[in-house]
Order: structure tokens, then sequence, then C-alpha cells
């Protein structure tokens, strides 16, 4: 886990940050697309989806606690987000966010153990 995610504090201001650039950028999208016609508002709303999905990912697959398990609950219910996030969202429960080198080397040695039998 990186420096600036652990504490209870900097994890808070994380978040708040990327509240902040999620918000930053849904306004910007819309006022770039303002006189657009649907088919670009649609394909710059798709780009937006998918940016802040790997965002939100990226972000609560750092946390540790309760906001990442707020993450992991999130990825269950991929059907609310648009399927831009939805698919962003759903990295959070990739072994990458979710195991230890340790929980890898001891799923590697069983399957190599199973294996054998």
């Amino acid at each position: 886990m990186s420096k600036s995610t652990s504490t209870p504090g900097r994890r808070f201001m994380k978040l708040a940050s990327m509240t902040a650039s999620i918000a930053t950028k849904t306004v910007s999208n819309s006022i770039r697309n303002f006189n657009a016609d649907e088919e670009q508002k649609n394909e710059a709303r798709s780009k937006l989806f998918q940016d802040i999905g790997v965002q939100i990912a990226d972000t609560l697959g750092e946390m540790k606690g309760a906001v990442m398990k707020v993450g992991q609950i999130a990825s269950q219910y991929k059907d609310i987000f648009p399927p831009e996030v939805a698919r962003a969202i759903d990295q959070i429960t990739t072994p990458k966010h979710l195991q230890s080198p340790f929980i890898e080397i001891k799923a590697a040695s069983r399957t190599r153990a199973w294996q054998t039998h």
C-alpha cells in the first residue's frame, strides 16, 4: 500500500480528491459537449464513464478497511452502474487488489500439489 493512503485522514482526502476530480470531469464533459449532436454526446459520455470507472477502481483498490469493502460490494452490484464503470469496478475483485503474494504462492502450491495427484 502506498504511503499516501496509510492513515484514515489520508484515505479520506484521497476519496475527497477522487470525488472532486470526477465532478470536475463531469462538468467539463457537459460544457464541452453542450452543442454536440446526440452521437457525439453519447461517445463523450461513454469515454467519460470509462475514465471515471478506472479512477474509482484504482482509488478504491488502494484503500483498506471499510472503503475497500465498499468497493468490493459495488463490484457485486455492477448492474446499477453504466457498463463502462461496471467493467472498471469489476477490477477491484481481482487478485491484484485482494490477495497478498503469500496467498498467491499458497494457491499456486495447492494447484501444483493437486496436479501431481
